[in-house]
Order: structure tokens, then sequence, then C-alpha cells
């Protein structure tokens, strides 16, 4: 039930933006270009579409379609994504990811997806030490920086980053998972 209404709250976020959005300023982008490709306009397009592109979070995308979070994540509104790489998912215990991508297990999925999004657009030089953001299933990550040197939970770390007009996306090489509660 929780999650039915943290998932109502995101839709209900969604919709009200797009009814009241307006256009959001050009940000400062870097063109991504791929081999034998021209370069892409960034502020033209959606987290998801840049996160398919990019060959290096194919499990990302994969675990997006399993929790059939495929249109949440494919609005074009401004929200920043910790997005794991491939890399990141194959860290994780053997036989975790098998698992969460079984049929029956959308909403946990969900959840741990949830916990690498976060509505608004946080660049760079947002990210400061000691920082907390709350992400979409309403659980904080901590940020922890180090000149250049971004930590996430002080775990992950970012790798690259690729900023859209209305997004942005910080590649990161562990996944992250959401605190587990504890109930009084």
């Amino acid at each position: 039930m929780k999650y039915l209404l943290q998932g109502s709250a995101l839709i209900i976020a969604i919709f009200l933006y797009s009814c009241n959005s307006k256009p959001a300023p050009k940000a400062e982008t870097t063109p991504v270009a791929a081999e034998n490709k021209p370069a892409i306009d960034t502020n033209q397009k959606t987290v998801l579409a840049t996160l398919i592109e990019n060959k290096n979070c194919s499990t990302l995308i994969a675990a997006i379609n399993q929790a059939k979070m495929t249109e949440a994540v494919g609005k074009f509104l401004p929200f920043t994504i910790f997005a794991p790489s491939n890399e990141a998912f194959s860290k994780l215990p053997k036989g975790t990811l098998d698992e969460l991508m079984k049929p029956g297990h959308e909403e946990k999925l969900g959840n741990i997806i949830q916990y690498h999004m976060t509505l608004g657009v946080y660049r760079q030089n947002m990210l400061v030490d000691k920082k907390e953001i709350e992400m979409v299933n309403t659980q904080d990550i901590h940020i922890a920086r180090v000149g250049d040197k971004v930590t996430i939970n002080d775990k992950a770390k970012i790798v690259d980053s690729i900023s859209l007009g209305r997004g942005m996306i910080y590649i990161i090489d562990e996944v992250l998972m959401p605190p587990v509660s504890v109930s009084k």
C-alpha cells in the first residue's frame, strides 16, 4: 500500500508539473557523440532516452522495464538519476539481480530504482559535502565531497555525468540499496 501511495504521489507530481511547467532554461551541456554519429542536442532529450543510448546502462534499463517504470522515468521533466553502471550491477551478491528481475518482485525492484532518482536537477556544483537528498522513494541519500570526488552513502562514486536541459544523469559504480525501515 505504501508503494502504491508513493507511486500515485509521483504520478500526480509529474502531472501537476507538466500542467504548470514553464520551459526550462537552457543548461550548460556538452553534446554526447557516439562513434560515426552526429552530436546529439542533450537539451531536447529525456533522461530515459539518454540512458537507453548509453551501452553502460543496459542493466538499469532492463530493471526499469521489469519494474514497469518506463513511463514514469521516460517523462520529460526535471529530475536527477544516480544511474548504476552495468559493472555496478555485477558487484551485487551472486543471484541478487536475477532474483530482483523475476516476476513478482516489481515493487522491491521499483523501490531500489526510486532510491536512485530525485525530482529536480542537481548539477555537480550542488553536490556539496554532507548534503542529504530525498529520493523518489522518500528516503535520503548522503553526499560526501572532497575536491571533485563525490561519494554517495559512503560507497558509490560518480564515474561519469551527463547534463541534460531538464535532467542530470550521474553514472555511479555501485547500486544504492535503500535502508531497511525498522518498525517501532
